[in-house]
């Protein structure tokens, strides 16, 4: 009796966080303002050298969302495409809703997928994406903003490649 009391509690623990959750798809535009290189070895100076572009890039993510009230976490996979090819990885993130502000926290690498007319695979690179963005609710599902996002390899890394971008997204809980 004991035993079956104690895989009901197991199971209890495991299967409330999953009842509360909820699958969440997030697409939109993100378009680079400034892209950059940042060095921070012995040697440089620290400044940024800026490349001018405005291309929007259109990316999808989909998501098991956890909601926490005011916070709300997930994991999931994201990709940009650029139409013939596209690059898609996991990713965990955090978001704190102020109505009408979100400022969003999102972490993913590790493994990257790619694929489209010129192929498709994976490609086995050892870094991350860490990308902070704070955007406007307009409405229910649309969100207007600005964007940050850079690369880390590892712990000798002494450049770092960094987007600052605008985007809009729509994000639709299911």
């Amino acid at each position: 009796m004991r035993k079956y009391a104690l895989v009901a509690v197991l199971l209890a623990l495991v299967a409330a966080p999953a009842a509360m959750a909820q699958f969440r798809v997030d697409v939109g535009f993100d378009a680079p303002m400034y892209v950059g290189l940042s060095s921070f070895g012995e040697t440089s100076t620290g400044e940024s050298v800026a490349v001018p572009s405005f291309i929007p890039l259109p990316f999808a993510q989909g998501s098991f969302q956890l909601d926490l009230g005011i916070i709300k976490a997930g994991i999931g996979i994201k990709a940009y495409t650029l139409i013939i090819e596209s690059l898609g990885w996991p990713v965990l993130w955090a978001e704190m809703d102020f109505d009408p502000i979100v400022l969003n926290l999102t972490v993913g690498g590790g493994a990257f997928l790619y694929f489209g007319a010129l192929g498709n695979g994976m490609l086995d690179v050892h870094f991350i994406i860490p990308d902070l963005s704070a955007m406007f609710k307009l409405g229910r599902f649309t969100r207007l903003g600005l964007g940050f996002m850079t690369f880390i390899g590892s712990e000798t890394q002494d450049v770092f490649p960094f987007i600052a971008y605008g985007a809009i997204h729509f994000s639709f809980p299911l």
